[in-house]
């Protein structure tokens, strides 16, 4: 026993050293140094020396200070170590995802932005996008719903399209179409592609943007076991300031008294409930709810504070031969209005090998499930139409199904939440499978496999207490299934002052979706909706689409003295959506950057720490329709007069087109990214002009050739914008950094063509010169008094009163005649336009206190 210990004492050794900042050389007194691992941990001390023991030579040292970035040295043999620590704001050799490869922040000609893990765990929250909003310029994330679950609306540099406009995403190099289902925690970084030059590598799926998300891999070192996680609580923002019991009666009833007077009718009513039923049952009801004040308080006992929380625990570590990680999540929300609910499921493993010297390979799985109960979509609309002296329940403790008796005929929202179901369950698998060949150091051969299931089902049940006759349900089934097969080479070379890079990568996508719809009326019993069958109608309907996208793709980084940079891509996409002849197309950019802090002129200016000037053009494109819409498919219902019989057949439910083609999208961009101060004030200002072309929307069509409209490309967009984001360092001490953040972005989206000429589409909103999404609406024109209503004219005085802007419907200037609100050709105007305008102020506080050896 005496001999095994002196044997570990004896591996146990001390490694000196010192830890300095990069740019100046001065020591970074109160710097951290951890061996991984375990609970070894010293601070640093004034003169930036550390002294720290170490059992193994594959022990690894963690160090780590305020506002710098954390390194990793292995031990070895070494007795002294002296450790070079960036500052985070200024760190150009930084690594950035661009999309098949990375690049250092310094080699980048694109605009794209970058979010690390810190930035996206510290808002505490259980959607991803959530966690990046408003903290990216010229990104905007919005939000149309409170509702537990919701996914939310994301838009890079303004719209592009008018079939939509939401950027790719790409996860561990697997494109999908959200990424709803990750846990924030999970999530290693966010890089977001927002221009031509970055985002031509993804051709025609990067006209929107591209946002890439890396999610946690396994690392050498040491087992480790990880936990991270909040619980919190989410409150409604801006609640209106509803009227009370006392406020509501009293103004319900002030409201029956104004109509009698503007109806010439007498003021009067039984029980002096003026505005109340005169009669019947329905008086005697309010009469007892009033007298016996059965109120019901819908906001206060129905709504509240949501609690919110995220938990994800990962087991990780690796040799040189191998490394892996291994993680589970769980997220919950159950929503601020009772009886909603959101919990979602993860699991992951990671893992990457070393076969040989030359082979390597490597998967990631991505697993999630989640349940969403809504009860009713518009349940918390139903709460907030109720009156406040509407009774929840008689007498005797039962329900009231109409609290409204007399009034309307809503149904109590109780209903809804207590015997209705709006559920949907999700179910997400994301993968890829690679393998990489290295012959030689500047070259490498690589195959990923990347499969894709996603299977939601979606149920909705309506009890016959709220529909006042039967039981309804019904149940619709999405299964997608797909796969990317990517093939890439990349060569990378350095001949003097000259770097290459070079990638060819070969890309193959299959999409296949098959839907399943069910309905029934009737139901005998309460079976939710997994008993359709028994129903006394019911109805069923089914879908399948399979589409492909076959891509070849060749980028080239070059660089001359690291000051001068060049990246030129150059993308053929072929999509099977397409018409034949036209489904290929060429998708061409290149980026030039120049590194003008590098050259000797400006060395003298030592408050400059860093400036670049970067320029982009280039294209991209879009196909993003449905499958088949150049084919005439038979697929609509009819019947036929068959020699006096009835015949059943079929016909098109649509004109196909022979000749559609690619949306493309043209941009330049000019950006400068700079730094001053020792990058103590650090930031990008980036200036893009964005035109898109050829715009896939369904074409107006004259009478005669028997159709409403034909799928066509005929229309352009133009978006043009400038983003502005700088950083500064206030206070930057051993144990306390204060940094703001600051975010502006404007963008002018407006349409620039419409049917192949300057044509306003009213009916769909769509007006040359504008916005693709505008608010389009009267215009209020204050309102009416009394002496302003015209004789005979029934208008009620207070009411709403809108402008005649065509006056053709008007008795005198800005008054409209007779029954103008039911006139049909009372016009509109552009009430809102959507340019997008941003600012965003940030404050950070972060305090580190010092490692004291024990």
């Amino acid at each position: 026993m005496l001999f095994v210990t002196a044997t570990l004492l004896a591996q146990q050794r001390s490694v000196t050293g010192k830890i300095i900042d990069q740019a100046t050389g001065s020591p970074l007194s109160g710097a951290t140094v951890n061996v991984k691992g375990t609970n070894r941990s010293v601070s640093v001390n004034a003169t930036g020396d550390f002294s720290v023991t170490v059992s193994s030579p594959n022990d690894v040292l963690v160090v780590s200070y305020v506002g710098y970035t954390t390194q990793e040295v292995v031990a070895g043999n070494q007795s002294s170590i002296t450790v070079s620590l960036v500052n985070a704001a200024g760190n150009m050799n930084e690594v950035v995802v661009v999309g098949y490869g990375n690049v250092r922040k310094k080699d980048l000609t694109g605009a794209v932005a970058a979010l690390s893990n810190e930035d996206i765990v510290k808002r505490g929250t259980t959607s991803p996008l959530a966690a990046i909003q408003g903290q990216v310029a010229g990104v905007t994330i919005t939000s149309n719903t409170g509702l537990p679950g919701s996914d939310l609306n994301i838009n890079i540099r303004g719209a592009n399209s008018l079939v939509g406009s939401r950027p790719l995403f790409v996860v561990d190099g697997v494109m999908i179409d959200n990424i709803n289902f990750l846990n924030p925690n999970d999530i290693e970084r966010i890089d977001i592609l927002k221009d031509a030059s970055s985002t031509a590598i993804y051709g025609s799926r990067g006209s929107n943007g591209v946002v890439i998300v890396t999610t946690r891999s396994g690392k050498k070192g040491k087992a480790s076991l990880q936990y991270s996680g909040f619980v919190g609580l989410r409150t409604i923002a801006n609640m209106p300031d509803f009227l009370n019991v006392d406020e509501a009666i009293e103004f319900t009833m002030n409201r029956g008294i104004m109509r009698s007077i503007y109806t010439n009718q007498p003021i009067q009513a039984p029980d002096d409930l003026y505005g109340f039923p005169s009669s019947g049952a329905a008086h005697d009801y309010w009469v007892k709810v009033i007298k016996d004040r059965n109120f019901y308080d819908w906001i206060g006992e129905e709504m509240k504070p949501s609690v919110q929380q995220n938990h994800f625990i990962s087991a990780s570590g690796g040799n040189d031969k191998l490394t892996y990680l291994v993680g589970a999540g769980y997220q919950g929300d159950d929503g601020n209005v009772r009886g909603q609910s959101y919990k979602k499921y993860n699991f992951k493993a990671n893992f990457n090998g070393n076969i040989s010297e030359k082979w390597s390979t490597g998967a990631n799985i991505n697993i999630a499930y989640s349940d969403r109960e809504l009860r009713g979509a518009n349940l918390m609309q139903q709460l907030f139409r109720m009156p406040p002296y509407a009774p929840a329940y008689d007498s005797a403790g039962a329900m009231i199904r109409q609290p409204m008796t007399g009034i309307s005929g809503n149904v109590s929202p109780l209903a809804v939440q207590k015997y209705n179901k709006d559920n949907t369950q999700e179910y997400y698998l994301v993968s890829n499978f690679h393998l990489q060949f290295k012959p030689q150091d500047w070259l490498f051969l690589k195959s990923t496999f990347s499969p894709t299931l996603q299977m939601s089902r979606y149920g909705i049940y309506r009890d016959e207490l709220e529909t006042g006759s039967n039981n309804v349900g019904s149940m619709a089934t999405t299964n997608n299934f797909s796969y990317v097969w990517d093939n890439q080479a990349h060569i990378t070379k350095s001949v003097g002052d000259h770097r290459f890079d070079y990638d060819f990568i070969n890309s193959l996508l299959m999409f296949r979706s098959e839907y399943l719809y069910g309905y029934g009326n009737g139901l005998p019993f309460n079976s939710e909706f997994y008993n359709l069958g028994s129903a006394n109608q019911f109805n069923v309907g089914s879908n399948y689409q399979k589409n492909t996208l076959l891509s070849f793709t060749n980028r080239l980084n070059y660089a001359f003295m690291d000051k001068y940079l060049v990246t030129a891509t150059a993308r053929w996409d072929g999509s099977s959506k397409l018409a034949p002849g036209h489904k290929w197309a060429f998708f061409p950019s290149v980026g030039l950057a120049w590194q003008m802090s590098d050259e000797n002129f400006l060395q003298s200016a030592k408050n400059i720490s860093l400036l670049k000037l970067r320029t982009s053009f280039g294209y991209t494109g879009n196909d993003n329709i449905d499958p088949y819409q150049t084919q005439l498919t038979v697929d609509r219902q009819t019947y036929y007069d068959w020699n006096g019989r009835i015949a059943n057949g079929f016909r098109p439910s649509a004109l196909s087109n022979q000749g559609l083609t690619w949306e493309r999208t043209r941009e330049w961009n000019l950006g400068l990214d700079f730094g001053f101060f020792n990058n103590r004030i650090t930031g990008e200002l980036n200036l893009y002009d964005k035109m898109s072309l050829n715009l896939l929307m369904q074409r107006k069509l004259a009478v005669p050739t028997g159709w409403a409209n034909m799928l066509d490309n005929v229309g352009s967009v133009s978006n043009r914008g400038v983003e502005l984001q700088f950083r500064t360092v206030n206070v930057s001490t051993r144990d306390f950094k204060w940094e703001t953040g600051f975010n502006f972005a404007y963008n002018k989206n407006k349409i620039v063509e419409l049917y192949g000429k300057k044509e306003d589409d009213v009916a769909n909103r769509w007006f040359i010169g504008q916005p693709v999404d505008v608010v389009y609406a009267l215009e209020f024109d204050g309102i009416w008094q009394k002496h302003e209503v015209p004789a005979g004219n029934t208008t009620l005085e207070g009411t709403a009163r809108v402008k005649d802007l065509d006056k053709k419907w008007r008795d005198r200037p800005g008054r409209y005649e007779g029954a103008w609100f039911s006139h049909a050709k009372m016009d509109r105007r552009i009430q809102y336009k959507p340019n997008l305008q941003e600012l965003g102020p940030l404050c950070k506080f972060v305090y580190s206190t010092r490692s004291i050896p024990v």
